[in-house]
């Protein structure tokens, strides 16, 4: 997958990604933002984007002209729902450089609509905890629509409430087109 915004290319995760990863993934308010605690060391980094390259579910966010990873989004499979009613979990992280400029937005919109035209989904969720009201923002201007709520363990092992949102295919196109 290759995605082509007005201000970002959103691409496959290489090896090469490490660096940059690395340089806002180790800041204290990005990874607890997403759930994870921030990378101690570039080996560290490696075997995360390892995982991800072998996952196939998450991609880079880079700015136009360069070819740095700024950040991350994925859509995740449910494996519980998703034979049912072929959905995905969208998630992302943006370097804090890059916070409040309406780039996560402008990511997130290009990849659901890949989701629901590529990918043939019918449904994407997605969600935050109670203190992270950026991503909340973000959720909301995308068209989402809350359901519900899930406990989930942080990077500290420690329950964490999720506010779960949705967005079907149908109601997502009435809403673009």
């Amino acid at each position: 997958m290759q995605i082509e915004t007005e201000r970002m290319i959103i691409r496959k995760i290489r090896k090469s990604d490490a660096l940059g990863m690395f340089y806002y993934a180790r800041k204290p308010n990005v990874g607890p933002n997403a759930g994870w605690a921030p990378h101690r060391n570039i080996d560290e980094t490696k075997l995360i984007i390892k995982m991800m390259i072998e996952e196939n579910e998450t991609f880079a966010i880079t700015i136009k002209p360069f070819d740095v990873i700024v950040g991350t989004i994925s859509l995740v499979t449910k494996k519980d729902d998703y034979f049912f009613s072929k959905t995905k979990e969208l998630g992302y992280t943006l370097d804090d450089t890059y916070w409040n400029q309406g780039l996560m937005t402008e990511a997130a919109t290009s990849v659901i609509n890949y989701g629901f035209t590529n990918l043939g989904l019918n449904r994407i969720v997605c969600g935050h905890t109670a203190e992270n009201k950026r991503s909340k923002r973000v959720i909301e201007k995308l068209g989402f629509k809350r359901y519900g709520s899930d406990i989930r363990k942080d990077y500290k092992g420690d329950d964490v409430e999720v506010f779960m949102y949705e967005i079907w295919k149908e109601d997502y196109f009435k809403g673009v087109m």
